[in-house]
């Protein structure tokens, strides 16, 4: 199982020709075999984060959309955070620069025994944590 990242559900479900097209593809391609079946967890954070990000993009609606998609999907596990979780984020974000959500993400893989993330985020390479982009 891996761990997914807010970029890859950002990416995946953006409908626009960009430069990063290539990045666009191959989050809409994990997206989707996530959806059909392939195991994969996230945090109750990264919902939070996705969430605000799409009201911010395409309205409330939307985004009550999207995430009740991922509530609902059976193949994505949903990892709780308590407080203490965040503590040690903020720690290592200090200790790493690099942000508390990512930081939070590299602790909860680690709790959870898990070796590689979905995401393009190269900040994850700062924490050890080995990405997968396709």
């Amino acid at each position: 199982m891996r761990f997914l990242d807010t970029n890859v559900v950002v990416y995946g479900l953006s409908h626009t020709n960009t430069p990063k097209s290539e990045i666009l593809k191959n989050a809409s391609k994990i997206l989707s075999r996530i959806e059909t079946g392939e195991t994969a967890c996230t945090s109750i954070a990264h919902l939070s984060e996705i969430a605000n990000i799409f009201e911010k993009k395409k309205g409330i609606l939307p985004a009550c959309e999207i995430l009740d998609s991922l509530l609902t999907c059976r193949s994505l596990k949903i990892i709780l955070v308590h407080p203490h979780h965040y503590q040690l984020a903020v720690e290592l974000a200090r200790e790493k620069n690099v942000s508390i959500n990512d930081c939070l993400a590299a602790l909860l893989m680690n709790e959870h025994a898990l070796k590689e993330i979905y995401s393009f985020d190269k900040d994850f390479d700062k924490l050890n944590v080995q990405r997968i982009t396709t």
